[in-house]
């Protein structure tokens, strides 16, 4: 059905050739003619040259092509212009210095998509719970909304919701918000990659982050502050118990039987 297809839309574009099917050619035939003369086209029986040299570059071209495409809108048009301009790739028609150049100008369209995404540069974020969430700032500076794959991996650190995929809005930064676990204290290193939702094309290199872990710290406040509680009724207790102690030991002084009492 491909093949069929661009051999349709090559007819289509050819002056002087309109496909059809077999039934309807004895029904409608029409003869060409030139100045009265019937015209006799004549088809060669085989062609210089093999087609095979483009079949790789072309697969290649098409892989790209659907990884890009994933980043767009549904209704965005380029990825079915894409489509047909590939598949009329594998002729006879073109020549090799002709297809180099189509497969060159596609190849840019596809990389000034994927380069609209920018990616932060590596920095160093503190993670003080068990259970947290890091920001990572993502920026499109195009004029369409791209949809685009995050990820995130230690040999530290857990990230439960794995890969996130997000539409980053047009002409804009957007944080992507990444769920931690975190296994223990100290300072590890974090990579950070950004993908097409489709065929796992990066967008850039891998950016290398630091994670400073301090989740015990929290443990420890909390402790410090039950421990601070615990003094704090602790005072309370020997206050009110002080104060107790004294009101009884006035009270007795002040007891009319104490104080009708003979002295010896």
């Amino acid at each position: 059905t491909t093949t069929l297809e661009a051999i349709a839309s090559l007819l289509s574009a050819t002056p002087g050739f309109n496909p059809t099917t077999l039934d309807e050619i004895g029904v409608r035939t029409e003869q060409l003619t030139l100045a009265g003369d019937p015209v006799v086209v004549g088809l060669p029986t085989s062609v210089a040259g093999s087609l095979a040299d483009r079949l790789a570059p072309v697969a290649d071209l098409v892989d790209e092509e659907e990884s890009t495409a994933s980043m767009l809108p549904i209704d965005d048009e380029r990825p079915t212009e894409w489509t047909t301009v590939i598949e009329q790739l594998a002729t006879s028609a073109l020549t090799d210095a002709a297809v180099t150049l189509i497969i060159a100008d596609l190849q840019q369209q596809f990389i000034e998509i994927r380069n609209s995404v920018g990616i932060p540069q590596g920095f160093s974020f503190t993670l003080t719970g068990r259970r947290t969430t890091v920001p990572i700032k993502l920026h499109n500076s195009s004029d369409a909304p791209l949809t685009v794959r995050v990820r995130m991996t230690s040999s530290k650190l857990l990230f439960p919701g794995g890969d996130q995929t997000v539409t980053l809005p047009p002409q804009a930064f957007f944080d992507v918000e990444i769920p931690i676990e975190v296994r223990t204290n100290g300072r590890f290193p974090v990579t950070l990659e950004v993908f097409t939702p489709v065929g796992d094309l990066p967008l850039a290199p891998p950016v290398r982050l630091t994670a400073r872990v301090n989740a015990i710290s929290g443990l420890g406040n909390l402790v410090t502050g039950a421990l601070l509680l615990v003094l704090i009724t602790w005072w309370v207790r020997h206050v009110r118990q002080g104060r107790r102690r004294r009101a009884a030991q006035e009270s007795s002084l002040n007891h009319p039987v104490r104080t009708s009492l003979p002295e010896l």
